[in-house]
């Protein structure tokens, strides 16, 4: 019996002959963790865009002439725009970079793998033990009282009760809290990790990651994803109205943080009154949905991509005049900028489809979806190359996976 060529590589590669190697998403995964580690002058979401690309090409009956091309297409043309334009334009080039190629490629590769059931788990996976490196980076820095890992993308968070936060593998310790959080559903899936007692360590290392990055919105974000989990599994039929239920309950919930104080009184007032940091940190995000309302409506369609005006908010506080324009710490406040009423609408429009599929069929990668973009009323999502990515990724898996199990039901 002789063996070819292409069986040797399937045998060097651990897999069956004519079964799809899952490398090639899972190193797509790894570079969107490591390259931000790496990437001093700003070219990560080119290269990762690319990884993608070939992560997508790999995959049986991927539509390699139609939407690849058209992805690689436009990847360069956005390039070709970036490097004519964004010299005078901070952020141009980045922005362009995410919305024009990391992001599509990202969804593609998801709801590829989630809709032909190719190698998702290995996915989900690498997420979860990625970010488990990152925790027991954070927990040494934060023994240490010190960054181990830095480069000049990266930012330092300001200590909160005289706790040290630490940020692992990531730019700024909030992502370190938000991937914990992220992976702390995922660790549920028994398909990702199939052993109870694993899955209780994973867990538990998971939330000491939280505890050493000080975080408060993370451990709200898990909570809402619990409320939405427990109002899936608690009703009993699967109809449409359980998706709008959940959708107008979250809407509500972040139009309360929208509308705390008075939302047209201008920056002349400020709900930033407390000289506590850990209380200013929260009045900030509530004057930040505040103030972002009358720009809005005088610039309904945006500022366009790249860097947001210089003193467009502006907060008066304890600790001084604060331009809010150089730290938007909130990704709705931050689509509404950049991109207007459309911005706003497209989130909505995230919201609804993932709740939507989770009445349909309650997952662990929906919950991890939930506590994202929940997470993006007190971080700005689009800022970090990680949450670009890994964020459309898991939409395209839940879209997928459904799908898959609808048609498999029919």
């Amino acid at each position: 019996m002789t063996t070819t060529k292409a069986g040797r590589i399937d045998d060097l590669l651990d897999r069956k002959p004519g079964e799809v190697s899952r490398w090639p998403a899972v190193v797509a995964v790894v570079a969107a963790f490591l390259i931000p580690v790496f990437d001093t002058i700003g070219a990560g979401p080119i290269l990762l865009a690319l990884i993608g690309i070939v992560a997508i090409w790999t995959l049986p009956n991927a539509p390699r002439i139609g939407v690849n091309l058209a992805v690689a297409g436009v990847i360069i043309f956005g390039l070709s725009i970036a490097l004519y334009e964004g010299g005078g334009r901070g952020n141009y080039f980045y922005d362009v970079g995410i919305v024009l190629g990391v992001a599509p490629c990202a969804y593609l590769l998801g709801r590829r793998l989630g809709s032909a059931n190719l190698g998702q788990v290995y996915v989900l996976r690498a997420v979860i033990i990625l970010s488990l490196v990152g925790v027991i980076v954070g927990i040494l820095e934060y023994l240490e009282s010190r960054y181990l890992i830095s480069n000049s993308l990266f930012s330092e968070t300001p200590t909160r009760n005289g706790q040290f936060r630490s940020r692992g593998l990531f730019p700024q310790s909030l992502v370190l809290a938000l991937f914990c959080a992220v992976s702390i559903p995922l660790t549920f899936d028994k398909r990702v990790v199939s052993r109870t007692l694993l899955r209780v360590l994973t867990v538990m290392v998971l939330a000491l990651g939280i505890y050493t990055t000080a975080s408060r919105g993370a451990p709200l974000a898990l909570f809402l994803a619990g409320v939405v989990w427990l109002i899936c599994y608690a009703v009993t039929t699967k109809s449409a109205r359980i998706a709008f239920s959940l959708f107008a309950i979250l809407v509500g919930f972040v139009a309360l943080l929208v509308g705390s104080g008075n939302p047209f009184s201008g920056n002349q007032t400020s709900l930033v009154t407390s000289s506590d940091g850990a209380v200013a940190s929260a009045q900030y995000r509530a004057e930040l949905y505040r103030q972002v309302l009358p720009v809005v409506a005088e610039k309904p369609f945006g500022f366009g991509l790249g860097r947001v005006p210089e003193h467009i908010i502006v907060f008066h506080s304890y600790f001084g005049t604060l331009d809010a324009s150089r730290t938007v710490d909130s990704e709705y406040v931050l689509g509404l900028l950049k991109f207007g009423l459309v911005g706003l609408v497209f989130y909505l429009y995230l919201w609804y489809m993932v709740v939507r599929r989770l009445s349909e069929r309650p997952t662990a990668v929906g919950f991890a979806l939930v506590v994202l973009l929940f997470s993006g009323v007190f971080l700005a999502l689009q800022s970090w190359l990680t949450v670009v990515f890994i964020l459309p990724l898991l939409f395209g898996l839940q879209i997928g996976e459904v799908g898959r199990a609808g048609a498999r039901a029919s």
